[in-house]
């Protein structure tokens, strides 16, 4: 089967649906809109498609054989469109890291694989996914069984990305690709009192300033310059008067590395920072670490095995890099079980690749290379179930 053939024909359908997935964006694992769209898609296309764990949609489609996961996450984020899009999102929720587009490419596969389920040399299974940006979905889904039933051999997963314009449709890298990730919450107790007499108070403020401070020593003098680590602080909240002196605040931060030992180490330091920092000013501190994944890590086969088959098709480019990002992503925990690859569709820059960031509330990605991405993911399933077996 042409894959790009067949998919730029539903083209106009996968831009219909990413157009619902975007102007209904919801988060975290409270998805019943985006969960509904799903299976309701996936029933039409002849799928029985079931729920596990907390809101995680699974569906097969091929025969007995060797089993290849396809994997897509469904969650926006908790920001305020300003793109001024007709489709734009109005519940305070935006789909700012594209993850509609993997929504809707993934459907678009399971649209595309569908309709040659006879021809395939094994079983598709795919997956989607919520939580993503918590950090959490991935693992209940792998805590409700999403390895076997069949159980699984191989795994892709496709994300958004930037780049310049015309340069290349799919980007693959081997190797390291993303940092590891570590959320964590600090909540200080202090002791509250009038603005006007800080003598009688134990100010978590200051006592929360001292220590967002000391946890930039992680990075800047504790760790080789070598070693990439990023340590930041992205939630400081807390008080309620201009007068008043509270009794605790709150931090959330994100800690981010690319070797096991130093990610060991920089949660180390955090703790103990944590905890003397807050001793230092006559505070308590609690430190709970909120969700965890590890470094995205390419296989190399499988790299090799995507690159094969792009280039057994004509309309669709693909460049090779050897960045390494420090953003993260929870699907690494599938990465750590089965031979994976973790690619990028190049869906928005210029011709000299600038762009809005992701995760603001400016983004707009081009919908116009939706297909490719759909007919990336099915051709490489495909042929890796082809060879496999």
């Amino acid at each position: 089967m042409d894959y790009v053939k067949q998919a730029r024909q539903i083209q106009p359908e996968l831009v219909e649906m990413q157009h619902y997935l975007h102007q209904n964006a919801e988060i975290g694992f409270d998805l019943p809109l985006t969960v509904g769209f799903v299976t309701q898609k996936l029933r039409e296309y002849g799928y029985e498609p079931s729920i596990i764990g907390n809101n995680s949609v699974v569906a097969t489609v091929g025969r007995p054989g060797k089993t290849i996961l396809l994997r897509a996450d469904m969650d926006a984020l908790p920001i305020v469109e300003e793109t001024g899009l007709p489709y734009a999102s109005v519940n305070g929720n935006m789909h700012a890291c594209g993850h509609d587009f993997h929504t809707t490419i993934l459907l678009g596969a399971a649209k595309l694989l569908k309709q040659t389920e006879s021809a395939l040399d094994g079983t598709v299974k795919l997956f989607f996914q919520p939580a993503e940006e918590t950090i959490k979905g991935c693992q209940d889904a792998l805590d409700h069984g999403l390895m076997e039933n069949p159980r699984v051999d191989a795994a892709l997963a496709l994300h958004t990305a930037g780049g310049k314009k015309g340069e290349a449709d799919i980007i693959v890298k081997r190797g390291t690709a993303q940092a590891s990730c570590d959320h964590y919450k600090i909540s200080i107790q202090g002791k509250g009192s009038h603005g006007a007499s800080p003598h009688n108070a134990i100010d978590p403020i200051v006592t929360g300033c001292h220590m967002v401070l000391a946890l930039q020593n992680i990075t800047a003098r504790e760790i080789n310059t070598q070693q990439p680590v990023v340590q930041t602080i992205c939630k400081f909240a807390g008080g309620s008067a201009v007068n008043i002196i509270p009794e605790s605040v709150e931090l959330l931060g994100t800690l981010r590395a690319l070797d096991a030992e130093v990610r060991c180490l920089a949660k180390k330091r955090v703790a103990e920072i944590v905890d003397l920092t807050a001793r230092t000013f006559g505070a308590e501190a609690a430190l709970e670490w909120l969700a965890s994944a590890p470094t995205v890590n390419n296989d190399g086969q499988m790299a090799d095995a995507v690159i094969k088959y792009i280039g057994e098709t004509d309309g669709i480019t693909y460049k090779e890099s050897d960045e390494i990002g420090m953003g993260s992503e929870d699907f690494a925990l599938v990465m750590d079980l089965v031979p994976s690859a973790y690619i990028s569709l190049v869906c928005v820059g210029d011709e000299d690749g600038k762009h809005p960031n992701g995760h603001g509330p400016f983004i707009i990605y081009d919908d116009e290379r939706l297909y490719i991405g759909a007919a990336t993911m099915a051709l490489t399933a495909a042929g890796w179930l082809r060879d496999a077996r």
